[in-house]
């Protein structure tokens, strides 16, 4: 079995004679053993709650993965959607209709934004509630940026840095 986050590791079976390869997101989940947890436990963590340890590799991957972007806007909607809809009932209710409708989607608008925008503290933040190190998404996605990028770098470093 390969050691870090690989992409792909190698399986065997408890006698130790048939071999097979895993790629993609099962490899991951088994180098990281992930548990991804339950639906209320999902709206949970997105509305800042600790997950228990036995989640912790699941919550490196929810904010170091390439869809972290997808996974913040989608948490960012959950955790705006219940005060929108209940602004957008009360006041449609008082009869100011597509006034209010507006104002809520220009507001759901400005949580993304900032949401979006703090994206990296947010994950750095989540991290360290679940036991992680400060700096530990930082180093995750420079890593990651390293080994998939590292034939262009070794081409920057060769045409741009051979004086050094």
């Amino acid at each position: 079995m390969t050691t870090g986050l690989s992409p792909q590791l190698d399986f065997v079976t408890p006698q130790g004679q048939d071999r097979y390869r895993v790629t993609g997101r099962v490899a991951m989940l088994k180098a990281m053993n992930m548990t991804r947890p339950g639906p209320l436990r999902w709206i949970w963590y997105t509305f800042g709650g600790r997950l228990g340890p036995r989640y912790r590799g699941w919550v490196l991957h929810d904010v170091t993965c390439h869809t972290r972007w997808l996974r913040q806007t989608v948490r960012a909607v959950v955790q705006v959607a219940p005060a929108a809809t209940v602004v957008a009932a009360v006041l449609s209710g008082l009869g100011f209709g597509l006034v209010v409708f507006g104002g809520v989607a220009c507001g759901v608008l400005l949580g993304l934004w900032y949401s979006l925008a703090y994206i990296d503290q947010t994950g750095d933040r989540r991290l360290v509630t679940h036991g992680y190190e400060p700096g530990t998404l930082k180093r995750m996605l420079g890593d990651r940026y390293e080994r998939e990028h590292a034939d262009q770098i070794a081409r920057y470093k060769q045409t741009y840095r051979q004086a050094l």
